[in-house]
């Protein structure tokens, strides 16, 4: 009527309540409706009209409905509550839980799957999200893998780009002493004023980059900040909503470590899973930490194969050792190995190697410094009790 659906609409409809009510209908009950409709007269009544009773009793005393039985009041408390449902982690659909098995029950929505998907072998979203590192891991100059190791990069607070130190060197020596990206010229380490400026300016532009960088500067106390962790933790939570998948890491380690805040171990895993299915290689890693230390070995397993697939050489060694303890197939380790090292390769070029060995010549002259100024640098515990901090 108000042109919000068609006639076609409005037919099907028509076409499926009359099948629905014909379905409904029986003789028996066109009589109980006819019984209940027919006039009663009463002493005194003139019209011998009465409206139509709706209660129990008095339909019993019809002798009318001789051989009926009557209608029945039920009571709310009667009506059947809904099967209970729960969300699987692969088909995502919303199913009884009859639907899985008792140990799949046990286990939160994320790592959950129904019989059917466990039949078909259909992988959990958790597996099938983040498998391969995203366009923003790649050095915008040179459009490699950056590597995992985050004092082979620099993070330049003009631009927020983090670049390999390969063309960072590079540009360097080419005679470019600004950033190397978008040639600003960069303040000095000292200079925390103005590089705080600098990080102001791209945070109060709505960057989730900076958002993110400033979020890391209070969590650490650095650029002539106050630590305030929980003023981090507020920007680390609205970079995590524009996708920043190191603001997830971090608050994972966050609430894992319950330093400073509230541990939370749910809401630590929930942030290491959102950051290991946009492709964070860290987060991945402690998930697998994290089910291995669950006895759930299956997951462990397939998060460290991913994890080494994109050339983690600490998740490499797990499963090598999962292999050795018989929870993992030769194949598995073999298939894991190739892909690590074909990542690694991967991260490889002349400039990198080059930038290395400027180093480890640095070091050599007791000159131990990378050549970013930003820096940020990634701490990890031996292990497999292994939960990297912050970076």
């Amino acid at each position: 009527m108000d042109g919000l659906a068609t006639k076609a609409d409005y037919a099907q409809a028509l076409r499926g309540y009359q099948n629905a009510v014909e379905e409904m209908r029986s003789p028996d009950r066109d009589e109980v409706e006819r019984a209940d409709w027919l006039p009663e007269t009463r002493e005194g009544d003139a019209t011998g009209f009465f409206p139509r009773r709706r209660v129990a009793p008095r339909a019993a005393k019809d002798s009318r409905l001789e051989g009926h039985d009557p209608p029945q009041r039920v009571s709310s408390l009667a009506i059947p509550y809904s099967t209970p449902t729960m969300i699987c982690g692969a088909c995502e659909r919303e199913l009884p839980e009859d639907a899985y098995s008792a140990e799949q029950r046990g286990r939160r929505q994320s790592i959950r799957r129904c019989e059917e998907c466990v039949d078909s072998g259909n992988q959990l979203v958790l597996m099938k999200k983040g498998s391969t590192r995203s366009e923003e891991d790649e050095c915008p100059i040179c459009s490699l893998p950056l590597p995992l190791d985050r004092k082979q990069s620099s993070s330049q607070v003009c631009c927020m780009k983090r670049m390999c130190n390969g063309c960072v060197l590079a540009a360097h020596q080419r005679g470019i002493r600004g950033c190397p990206f978008c040639r600003t010229k960069k303040p000095k380490k000292s200079q925390t004023s103005q590089t705080l400026a600098m990080v102001q300016k791209r945070f109060d532009a709505g960057d989730p980059a900076a958002i993110y960088l400033l979020a890391n500067k209070y969590d650490r106390g650095k650029y002539g900040l106050e630590k305030d962790v929980a003023r981090a933790v507020e920007l680390y939570e609205r970079a995590a909503e524009l996708g920043v998948k190191e603001a997830h890491y971090n608050l994972g380690c966050t609430y894992y470590e319950g330093v400073d805040v509230k541990k939370d171990t749910a809401k630590a895993i929930r942030h290491y899973e959102a950051a290991a299915m946009r492709g964070h290689v860290a987060a991945r890693y402690n998930l697998g930490c994290e089910e291995y230390n669950a006895g759930n070995y299956d997951l462990a397993l397939q998060h460290w194969m991913i994890s080494a697939s994109l050339g983690d050489r600490d998740a490499l060694n797990e499963v090598k050792e999962m292999f050795t303890s018989g929870l993992a197939t030769k194949a598995d380790y073999a298939g894991a190995l190739r892909c690590y090292q074909s990542a690694v390769e991967e991260m490889k070029s002349p400039d990198r190697d080059e930038a290395e060995q400027y180093k480890r010549d640095r070091r050599s002259r007791a000159m131990d410094r990378s050549p970013d100024d930003g820096e940020l640098d990634q701490y990890f515990v031996p292990g497999r009790e292994r939960w990297p901090s912050r970076f």
